[in-house]
């Protein structure tokens, strides 16, 4: 073929296939799914799905699997059947993974029936599939507003527990136990206290109780954490139960391991450190030589002096400079989100207009249900400032403390979950 022809006969082809993509009109944005979860499920189970990859980079559900979520309880049958189909087939292992999703960010309790059947025949399956989606809200599931059927997955957990011979997996159970604050729950803590054997158990117990107003048994804490510091496969777990515990017996694990970095962290994000900043309000210091000379000096006294050195010190700066002081407090919020600070923010901080919308800031990342009408007066003295940021009184109204805020619907909290950058 001579090179005039060739070059001929491509000069047509790309005109051919010019006008050929001319007549094919452009993509455009996807309409409002309006699939029935049948639909939608038959679509996974054959590799259809709408947008293609379920998740994206940042664990954003795509379309299809937002829609499940949206049909809430009225998806569950077909979701859990679509699971039962799905086991076994490796192919569909990320679909199978997907719906688990659904059904554990929806928490139907007519699900309880399904989910003790998975549990008994797939141990396996449901602690790698359905459990973790009980983790990871801050405030925890029992006070989450969505959560229908309180009773009914109380009886669940604790009944799963129970039965659970697994040390680990019971763990796993009580971080679930340990997010309702039901009288009933409080006393089978206050049961585990003398039955506990395990050091990670005992941990777990005396941090609910503690957070429940019963004084932690140090020798208990003490124990476990040595008993646990000894085995470096602890350590995430050491590290996570002193972020919420906040006891001085994790100082000195702490300050051993407060360089590591956890792992795809940028910038660099050291959690033990950051443990180690809140337990001892020194919120400033950085480096684990550092924190080895701050335990030298320090490190024998109890967490109640650390707490009075760091407030006089910011009485201090009130003093001198309150406008300064409020600017430092702005950022302190996130160190100093103790209920055991509230004395000095009611007393020191609250009758300066300056601190008002920190304060706010400070009530929402300190607020547990426990504490919520210890922080009432507080909140309710802040909310009255007309001069708080938007963003305060949005928080104070989020909490219920202050009135005016839109109530998100059912679709609004889903599409807020699936929106991570």
């Amino acid at each position: 073929m001579s090179s005039s022809l060739s070059t001929t006969a491509f000069s047509v082809a790309v005109a051919v296939f010019a006008s050929v993509a001319l007549a094919i009109p452009p993509p455009g944005p996807i309409g409002p799914n309006t699939a029935t979860a049948a639909q939608i499920v038959a679509r996974l189970e054959q590799g259809q799905s709408r947008d293609g990859f379920l998740f994206d980079m940042h664990g954003n559900a795509n379309d299809d699997i937002q829609r499940l979520m949206v049909l809430r309880f009225g998806a569950t049958d077909e979701v859990v059947q679509g699971i039962d189909r799905m086991d076994g087939e490796a192919g569909l292992a990320s679909a199978r993974s997907a719906l688990f999703g659904v059904l554990g960010f929806v928490k139907d309790p007519d699900s309880i029936g399904w989910l003790r059947a998975l549990l008994r025949s797939n141990p396996e399956s449901f602690y790698s599939d359905y459990l973790p989606a009980w983790k990871g809200r801050r405030d925890g599931y029992g006070s989450w507003a969505w959560l229908t059927g309180r009773d009914r997955w109380i009886s669940f957990w604790f009944e799963a527990f129970q039965e659970e011979p697994s040390p680990e997996r019971r763990v796993e159970l009580l971080w679930v136990l340990c997010q309702f604050d039901d009288a009933k729950i409080v006393s089978f803590f206050a049961e585990r206290r003398a039955q506990a054997k395990d050091p990670r158990e005992v941990l777990i117990v005396e941090s609910y109780l503690s957070a429940h107003g019963m004084r932690a048994n140090d020798a208990r804490v003490g124990w476990a954490v040595d008993a646990l510091r000894r085995a470096s496969k602890n350590t995430d777990f050491l590290i996570s139960i002193a972020g919420r515990f906040r006891h001085e017996a994790f100082v000195p694990f702490l300050v051993g391991v407060s360089d590591k970095t956890e792992p795809n962290s940028y910038p660099p994000y050291h959690a033990a450190e950051r443990d180690l900043q809140s337990i001892t309000f020194e919120c400033a210091l950085h480096g684990k030589a550092a924190w080895q000379r701050w335990y030298v000096d320090h490190g024998k006294e109890d967490r109640t002096t650390w707490m009075h050195r760091a407030v006089d010190a910011f009485r201090a700066d009130l003093t001198g400079n309150p406008e300064q002081a409020a600017q430092r407090f702005d950022k302190l919020i996130y160190c100093w989100n103790d209920i055991a600070m509230l004395p000095f923010v009611q007393g020191t901080l609250a009758p300066h207009a300056e601190f008002h919308s920190a304060i706010a800031g400070w009530i929402n990342l300190t607020y547990s249900d426990v504490d919520r009408e210890r922080l009432r007066p507080l909140a309710e003295r802040i909310g009255a400032d007309r001069q708080i940021e938007s963003w305060a009184r949005r928080l104070l109204e989020e909490r219920g403390y202050a009135s005016g805020s839109r109530k998100n619907t059912w679709a609004d909290v889903v599409r807020m979950d699936n929106m991570r950058l």
